[in-house]
């Protein structure tokens, strides 16, 4: 429904921006990325429609795993989404069989849910889907998270560098209690560290790092 009409520059020196007219009359800028990569398909006019259609086709709304699947497809398709950034930002997306209707994430997914468990990808660099998702507490959820921004220290959840050592220390915290485990020479080895304790206090809900190993000598 969008038409791009002219360039409005680059964000942050990255992704070109364009001016785009929707088939209602509005207008609205875009990045070019969410253009191409059809993330973006009208100014949102044609949503209320969209979910007013789901609603009379499957008579699913009133189902727990209706909002459940709808929050997922949002934070991943949906670039106006607050979470949108750490999922469909970083590559995240819905398989084709969940986006293709409610009808198949219930069948898939209404197996062992009870109300206030959450949706959990068993890795946290893949997509929904049936083979990598699975239903956690809210705890647990917690605990599977890949480590957050660092600004560029470490990639590695649990792992921080010492500056006055130039070591590489590692901790884990598990209801409220610090575990502090050790100063390590590499960063590798405070990130084996970290899992080890991980794998040991959260068992199969532990986020483990994957872990690059350099060559001798590096």
């Amino acid at each position: 429904m969008l038409t791009v009409l002219r360039c409005k520059g680059t964000e942050q020196g990255k992704n070109i921006s364009w001016l785009c007219l929707c088939d209602c009359g509005k207008h609205k800028v875009y990045r070019g990325d969410l253009l191409r990569g059809g993330h973006v398909k009208s100014c949102g006019c044609a949503r209320p429609k969209l979910v007013a259609s789901l609603k009379r086709s499957h008579g699913l709304s009133s189902h727990p795993l209706y909002s459940v699947r709808r929050s997922m497809i949002s934070r991943c398709h949906d670039p106006e989404d607050q979470s949108y950034d750490r999922y469909g930002g970083r590559g995240i997306r819905v398989c084709d069989r969940w986006l293709a209707s409610v009808e198949n994430f219930v069948a898939d997914m209404s197996e062992g849910y009870e109300p206030g468990l959450e949706i959990d990808r068993i890795d946290n660099d893949k997509g929904y889907e049936p083979s990598n998702c699975r239903w956690a507490t809210r705890q647990q959820n917690v605990f599977n998270r890949r480590p957050r921004s660092s600004k560029g220290l470490t990639k590695y959840k649990g792992v921080w560098l010492q500056p006055d050592t130039g070591k590489w220390g590692a901790s884990i915290t598990k209801d409220g209690k610090f575990n502090y485990l050790g100063l390590f020479e590499r960063e590798e080895d405070a990130a084996e560290a970290y899992n080890k304790a991980a794998s040991e206090l959260f068992g199969e809900f532990a986020y483990l790092n994957k872990i690059e190993r350099r060559a001798c000598g590096e």
